[in-house]
């Protein structure tokens, strides 16, 4: 039997026509038109929830994050709630900082003004420029837009409301919880005809079915949100035919304990063992998905048609698709496993690196290929990153010597914070590595830089001369040849001489043609 549910509009403008077997609904947004099938049980499309955002590309809970997540064509977005020591919600997953900022310590011990002063780190530790929102900055941000799940907000659900009833945005806001269903009720009763409320249910419990029959008879929610581990639970079937025609099934795919295995990585494998099932065989019609763009992407494949970016955003999503492929491979072994398996004799010289190294064998492929010799850098790479392939990527090419630039990435904390010592370490371990393979190291000064365009507050100038320092008495001490490129391209200041530089970081053709220079006489002895 199809409900007749209380819709709560955004705008007085907006008519609601009530029937037993239809509705119509004059949505002004694309939130009211999410939010009219949300509460349609018999409306079988699959609404796509992303958790936390878009985390793989941004941070995750995140404005940033977040709005990419709808631009993408989420029909809901998942963040979690935490409140600080001056009572403001602001989106955090951990009772701790420690994990996805570049702070540390317990949220409640902290005031807003406290973290604001902290970045975001992204989903591989990353620091990024962004900062911790509130809540109050999300709803308004997303008004209209987006339904919002809310995660850890239970224990706030009076202080949500309020923050709700001022940016006008309770109507998209899906509330959810574990409490019984006449708790619920008797607490909040007051609030569910405001927001969307949506119980959780452990379905691997021996009660799990009366708990949902009770939750549909007390709340009559618009979905219930199921949850199970057991690969062979056995309820999960029944509760799907139990809930048809009464309300959505909710499950998230995350990973294997919160689907009894049919998630987001069994379905990037093969899609019936993980979206198919969940929907086809349990009546799941909300997926929450740590993998937004393949799960849009297999229901178009099955035919749903669904809201669309627009083309501009369509091309950059296909961007980020493929940096999300690249960072599935932390360490990016994929991006020279075909150019290394299509040489036809070992390399001469490999020059290992990061993006100047990248840049340099793109612009001045001549100075690479009269010489018998290849470039392995990766834009964005940090020490530790190029220790894992380096057998890849130098070892079995088995050339003569190898040329290695690499650390500022490190400075510049892109895979977190780490010391001097460490990153010289890292680069200690490549020169030993490849001396026992009978490859001679060539090492290598940091080209000088004071700023950061990705990383504005940091001042690397110090730290690029310290750590040139460490690396050249470790090469002395070690009878390895030590090319200085600080030296000739520093300014006065312990920046990039603008001469070689357009960005303060990476060289012109100018910059690499004075380091073809200073590298020829180094790798002479080496070169056919």
């Amino acid at each position: 039997m199809k409900r007749i549910f209380p819709v709560v509009l955004f705008s007085a403008a907006m008519g609601v026509v009530f029937a037993q077997d239809s509705w119509k609904i004059a949505a002004e947004t694309r939130a009211d038109s999410i939010r009219a099938k949300f509460l349609d049980p018999d409306d079988r499309e699959v609404l796509v929830a992303v958790h936390r955002g878009d985390w793989r590309n941004y941070a995750e809970n995140s404005l940033e994050g977040i709005e990419n997540a709808v631009r993408m064509g989420a029909d809901i977005v998942e963040i979690d709630l935490r409140r600080t020591a001056d009572g403001e919600l602001v989106l955090m997953h951990d009772p701790k900082i420690d994990r996805t900022t570049t702070g540390k310590g317990l949220v409640s011990d902290m005031t807003l003004a406290e973290l604001r002063k902290l970045r975001l780190r992204n989903g591989v530790m990353g620091r990024t420029p962004y900062r911790i929102p509130t809540l109050r900055e999300v709803m308004l941000a997303q008004k209209g837009r987006v339904l919002v799940n809310l995660d850890k907000a239970f224990d706030y659900f009076d202080q949500v409301m309020e923050i709700l009833d001022e940016t006008g945005t309770a109507a998209q806001v899906i509330m959810k919880g574990s409490a019984p269903a006449d708790e619920v009720r008797k607490r909040y009763g007051c609030h569910l005809d405001k927001v969307l409320y949506m119980p959780v249910v452990n379905i691997d419990v021996d009660d799990a079915v009366e708990k949902v029959r009770d939750y549909l008879d007390v709340l009559d929610p618009p979905a219930i949100e199921l949850v199970f581990a057991d690969s062979c639970n056995m309820v999960a079937p029944e509760i799907g035919r139990l809930c048809k025609g009464r309300t959505r099934v909710w499950y998230n795919s995350l990973w294997s304990s919160l689907a009894g295995g049919h998630d987001d990585f069994a379905s990037l494998i093969d899609p019936d063992r993980g979206f198919a099932y969940l929907v086809d065989s349990l009546g799941c019609s909300i997926i929450q998905t740590d993998q937004p763009r393949f799960l849009t992407g297999w229901l178009s494949d099955r035919g749903v048609k669904r809201w669309q970016p627009a083309a501009a955003d369509m091309k950059r999503f296909r961007r980020m698709a493929r940096r999300e492929q690249r960072e599935a491979d932390w360490a990016q072994f994929s991006r020279y496993r075909d150019a290394n398996s299509r040489l036809t004799k070992a390399p001469a010289v490999v020059f290992m690196g990061n993006s100047i190294t990248d840049g340099w064998a793109k612009k001045r492929p001549e100075f690479f290929n009269c010489r018998n010799m290849v470039g392995r850098g990766i834009s964005g790479q940090t020490t530790s990153q190029m220790l894992v392939r380096f057998r890849a990527d130098v070892i079995e090419l088995k050339p003569k010597a190898v040329v290695i630039l690499a650390g500022i990435n490190d400075i510049a904390c892109n895979n977190g914070v780490i010391s001097l010592e460490d990153i010289a370490g890292n680069i200690k371990s490549m020169c030993e590595i490849a001396r026992a393979a009978g490859i001679k190291p060539i090492l290598c000064s940091l080209l000088p830089a004071s700023r950061f365009s990705w990383a504005p507050e940091l001042a690397p100038a110090g730290d690029v001369k310290r750590l040139n320092s460490i690396l050249k008495a470790y090469a002395e001490d070690n009878s390895i040849d030590f090319v200085d490129y600080y030296s000739t391209m520093v300014d006065n200041e312990g920046g990039f001489d603008s001469r070689f530089t357009r960005d303060g970081v990476h060289p012109t053709e100018a910059g690499y043609e004075v380091m073809e220079q200073i590298i020829q006489s180094f790798i002479s002895a080496y070169v056919d």
